[in-house]
Parts: C-alpha cells; structure tokens; sequence
C-alpha cells in the first residue's frame, strides 16, 4: 500500500446538516413510541430497529475520496467498511454534474450511473472505457475536477 505522502488528493466530505436531521428524527419517532406504548415486546423492537439505523446513518456520515498515482479511492464512514477502488488507466473521461435533490445520499443507482453522495448536488461524473459510469458527490467539484484530470 502506498504511504499518504504519495496521495496527489484526499477530502474527507462529512455529512453534517443530513445526519443531524435524521438523528433528530429518530429520537422524536423513538421518545413518542416509547411513551405511546408499554408493551415490552415493543420497545425492544424499536430501541433494535433505532440502533440499525443509527448504525447505518454513521456509515456514511463522511465520504473521503483520494487518489493517488495509480487510483481513485472512495471510502464511507469513519472507520471505512465501504470501499471502493477504481484504476486511473480506465478512465476515459471526468466532468462536473449537478444532479437532482431527489437522487437522494449514499450509494445510489440514478439514470446517469451509480451515485457516491453524503450531501449537496455537485458531482464528478466519471465515464470508464468499458462504458461504466459512476459520480462522486463532492463539495469542492473543481478541485477533485483538476485532480482527476492532472491524475490522468
């Protein structure tokens, strides 16, 4: 594995304003059933239910993307259990790409290709030889733009 020093762009994105929402949300759901409730069968379904989707919510809290001399890296979370790596040499061509809200975060199947998103609309749309296409959400388009396009 390549040393840090050898990495040409790193962003680790955090996906604040989303993650507060649905965290609000879940404990205003998770207070109301447990005081609608005193089945204790219940409470034990939700309190489950609330931790899965906290579990999943802080999985992709943060979508760090890196590239170095040979590849771009795409990691959710932040201990990484998401990961993608994908070859410099196989990218045919990068532009910028606003995409609906509606497209929503996290990884998606969209019309335009697989979407790697926490927050905003801006992407990197990335098209492959082998015809492939994936975007990267990112709050600094330009920068990982020039980096892709200076990598390649």
């Amino acid at each position: 594995m390549k040393s840090s020093d050898s990495l040409s762009y790193c962003h680790k994105q955090v996906g604040k304003y989303q993650i507060i929402f649905v965290l609000l949300i879940l404990v205003i759901l998770f207070i109301a059933a447990l005081l609608s409730t005193s089945e204790k069968n219940a409470v034990i379904i939700l309190t489950f239910c609330c931790c899965i989707m906290i579990c999943i919510l802080l999985i992709f809290v943060t979508l760090t993307v890196s590239i170095d001399s040979e590849h771009l890296m795409l990691a959710f979370g932040p201990v990484p259990l998401i990961r993608k790596k994908y070859s410099l040499s196989e990218i045919e061509s990068v532009s910028h790409f606003t995409y609906p809200w509606y497209y929503g975060y996290g990884i998606r199947l969209t019309p335009n290709g697989l979407l790697y998103n926490i927050s905003g609309s801006d992407a990197i749309k990335i098209k492959f030889y082998s015809g492939k296409v994936i975007n990267i959400g990112t709050d600094e388009p330009d920068m990982l733009l020039f980096a892709l396009e200076k990598a390649g």
